[in-house]
């Protein structure tokens, strides 16, 4: 998956509010992989509801003659509704 279809993801859902908080990055030595861990907080509309959204969010990045690729992603639910769609 490509940084670009990761960030498709979210199409089509109504966002009111996201934030990025405690965001670390840890590098291999050859500066081609990457580690990425960071809180999102926010709320989006489902159904004309209101949904608060928590989670804890980790991904594995690898830069490649062809840019940068998500190898691997986790989204954990944590005291808010979650995952759109969940």
């Amino acid at each position: 998956m490509t940084a670009a279809e990761y960030m498709a993801t979210a199409n089509g859902t109504d966002w009111l509010s996201m934030s990025a908080n405690d965001v670390e990055v840890m590098f291999d030595d050859m500066m081609t992989r990457a580690v990425a861990t960071h809180h999102n907080t926010g709320q989006y509309v489902l159904d004309g509801e209101t949904v608060d959204y928590s989670v804890r969010v980790s991904s594995v990045w690898e830069v490649t003659n062809q840019g940068v690729n998500l190898i691997t992603a986790n989204w954990a639910p944590m005291g808010g509704a979650g995952l759109p769609g969940s």
